[in-house]
């Protein structure tokens, strides 16, 4: 399996591991076991309510066509779906006590490892129960970008953990797992339609003090982890950004894993697979963000490997 990781970059990232200097940023393909992937939703969501465009694959563009006649509608539906589904595994699986047995899925991985903080652009509670499952007390928290968020917040009583009352430490044991996007909990939170990215992206550039301090210096003091997106999507590009804004060019090597253009699992497969390999080693090269080219569980498995065992 070729990568970009030479043992050098490899030896920095399991240090920054072990030490907890390193910040995991996960995207929907960590849950692949369980949910489908956006564009696999995208495309059922086009089917069932006639979308008329080509880019039936593209979760936000279809997101934004739901938007139209209501702008909750494609939050309220992404929850329902995503609860539909799980009620189904847990059903099958026995409290998904099976799926979190798995120590080579990456979500499984990421929950093993001594982090203080997670950042997910996930809306579900997946990565809370793997946490707990471990024996871990994880907090959530999510990005408080619009303000309809803090009024649900304060309806339902639920008091961000990094408030003036009592101020959160993130730790090993009681990690942080941080929805930049929203999460389940409130709808009014999910990013999800271009406008949702748009004004996401606006909100930070007039608030930028809606990052919470601990996130932000996660950001731009460790090395950073991303797995579960493809980098040539919006909503990485947006991460990307996001990064770029609040901390600057981060100083601390990188590591993104992403599936080769390649590989035959590639859906829709790509016209000229090593042209886009090229483009996207070049354009992250200058960020110091550097690819494992592989699937998620390639990646769970080299590092396992590596690790020499997950115990932190």
């Amino acid at each position: 399996m070729e990568t970009t990781l030479d043992e050098g970059q490899w030896k920095i990232l399991l240090k920054r591991i072990r030490s907890g200097n390193c910040t995991p940023f996960l995207g929907a393909a960590v849950n692949e076991g369980i949910f489908p992937l956006g564009k696999d939703i995208a495309k059922k969501w086009a089917d069932k309510y006639s979308y008329p465009l080509d880019d039936c694959f593209d979760l936000m563009k279809v997101a934004q066509f739901l938007a139209v006649k209501d702008q909750m509608a494609p939050k309220e539906e992404i929850i329902d779906f995503l609860n539909e589904r799980l009620q189904e595994r847990l059903k099958q699986d026995e409290d998904l006590k099976e799926f979190f047995k798995d120590p080579y899925e990456p979500l499984n991985l990421m929950a093993d490892l001594p982090f203080p903080i997670y950042i997910t652009t996930n809306y579900d509670d997946l990565l809370v129960r793997a946490l707990r499952s471990r024996g871990r007390d994880p907090q959530r928290e999510l990005c408080q970008w619009n303000k309809y968020i803090k009024e649900e917040l304060d309806k339902k009583g639920k008091k961000s953990v990094f408030g003036a009352e009592s101020y959160f430490v993130p730790s090993k044991e009681k990690p942080l797992v941080f929805h930049l996007h929203g999460n389940d909990e409130v709808p009014e939170s999910l990013v999800i339609a271009e406008d949702d990215y748009f004004e996401f992206l606006v909100n930070l550039s007039k608030f930028p003090n809606m990052i919470p301090r601990d996130i932000e210096g996660a950001m731009a003091n460790t090395s950073l982890l991303f797995i579960g997106y493809a980098l040539a999507d919006w909503d990485f590009r947006v991460l990307w950004k996001l990064l770029r804004t609040v901390s600057g060019k981060p100083g601390r090597i990188s590591v993104a894993v992403q599936l080769d253009p390649s590989d035959p699992e590639q859906d829709p497969p790509k016209k000229k697979p090593q042209e886009v390999k090229n483009y996207l080693t070049g354009y992250f090269k200058n960020m110091e963000v550097h690819i494992f080219w592989g699937k998620a569980k390639e990646f769970t498995a080299e590092l396992q490997n590596r690790l020499g065992g997950v115990s932190p």
